[in-house]
């Protein structure tokens, strides 16, 4: 029995129209039903996930036909947990007269349908997006195991990635219109915060700000009360206050150098490279976001190495093994240093890096042309630097 992530779903603010026994069970509970394939017999738990003590999780029975049905109490519109018998769990945001019906696999959560409303059906359809994205990703790793021994595997990796990289563009684009078009509903919460996998996220609040900062100003002002949306104004809130903080450096200061030990132990100082454009990368084999980006710089770099550019990148790792198991699975050819104190790094500390990624663009004499950019906006530089002369 396979256990998957817990898949969100946000159920409508808006009550429909239901027809139990008394008109106070109308504004008192919502109605949550459908069908359990392979679920005959068993049992399903539903229960608020912002629980206080006095809150505890209501059974709902399964027939032999694998239907269900229960009215839930409820008060006001919040998050619950569906969960089965095998701990996999569906996420639901329900109100007092909402009435949707749920359609899944007992023992399979990701793959479900809602309906009932306008909600649900975008919900599903967001759902159906995430699912299919992870489906090619699976089929992707297993293409790149089979293959790990053939002559080809360079040239098939590169493909792979290409495509990978193509539909998490799509992922991405499908859930940003899902937010700009649904911009007063809890349906763009979710796809804002919908999680892939172990820190692989479909928006990041660092390189995705301004879509947090949209979807915050459109929510915190409906719903100011609302735990989940209090709990990203904060965040955004957290994230304008850094953004406003002047940097340590600035554009056309100097950067410091610095002397690191590269993976066979031999000190590089940074003053060696001077006389060319050199992209400083902050990075670890441990964080997700750098290695993606780690794909995309292996693109522009044949393209501008004999123009006088060179990329170095400092590695947070504290594990030499997992430090070069990382560069040597990526096929990084340029420069690599670490002295293998993740944070407590005294390059670390002179750089005043709080977070990964992160970089500096230097021209020639060391002068810092950009801070913090991605492989696109390095690419807009370097053709600026060294081809449109």
């Amino acid at each position: 029995m396979i256990k998957h992530p817990i898949i969100l779903v946000f159920l409508s603010f808006l009550f429909s129209c239901l027809n139990p026994s008394t008109e106070a069970e109308i504004n008192t509970s919502f109605l949550i039903y459908g069908n359990m394939e392979d679920g005959n017999g068993y049992k399903l738990y539903i229960t608020r996930m912002y629980a206080d003590s006095s809150d505890q999780r209501e059974i709902i029975e399964i027939n032999q036909e694998g239907a269900f049905s229960k009215n839930v109490y409820s008060l006001q519109p919040d998050f619950y947990s569906l969960v089965n018998e095998a701990g996999n769990a569906i996420t639901l945001f329900c109100g007092p007269g909402d009435s949707i019906e749920v359609k899944a696999n007992y023992y399979d959560f990701r793959d479900y349908t809602l309906s009932g409303n306008s909600e649900s059906e975008q919900i599903s359809q967001l759902n159906m997006a995430t699912q299919g994205f992870l489906k090619k990703i699976t089929l992707f790793s297993a293409m790149i195991e089979d293959s790990i021994e053939s002559q080809d595997y360079a040239q098939l990796r590169m493909n792979i990635d290409r495509e990978y990289r193509e539909e998490y563009s799509k992922l991405k684009s499908f859930s940003k219109n899902l937010i700009l078009e649904n911009k007063s509903s809890p349906v763009s919460l979710l796809a804002l915060s919908n999680q892939l996998g172990k820190n692989f996220f479909v928006f990041y609040p660092l390189t995705d700000k301004e879509i947090f900062y949209f979807v915050d100003s459109c929510l915190y002002s409906e719903y100011p009360l609302y735990e989940p949306v209090k709990n990203l104004h904060y965040q955004v809130n957290s994230l304008k206050k850094a953004e406003s903080k002047k940097s340590m450096f600035q554009i056309g200061d100097k950067l410091p150098s610095f002397s690191l030990p590269d993976t066979s132990g031999k000190i590089i100082n940074l003053q060696t490279l001077k006389g060319k454009v050199i992209f400083v990368d902050f990075w670890a084999s441990w964080c997700k976001s750098c290695r993606d980006e780690n794909i995309k710089y292996l693109e522009l770099y044949p393209q501008y190495l004999n123009k006088g550019f060179e990329i170095v990148q400092i590695s947070l790792d504290n594990s030499k093994e997992e430090w070069k198991r990382a560069i040597e699975q990526d096929g990084l050819p340029w420069l690599q240093l670490s002295d293998l104190m993740k944070w407590d790094s005294e390059t670390i500390g002179m750089y005043d890096i709080k977070e990964l990624p992160a970089n500096f663009l230097l021209n020639p004499s060391g002068e810092i042309l950009a801070i913090d950019i991605d492989a696109l906006t390095l690419k807009k530089q370097l053709n600026k630097l060294l081809i449109s002369k």
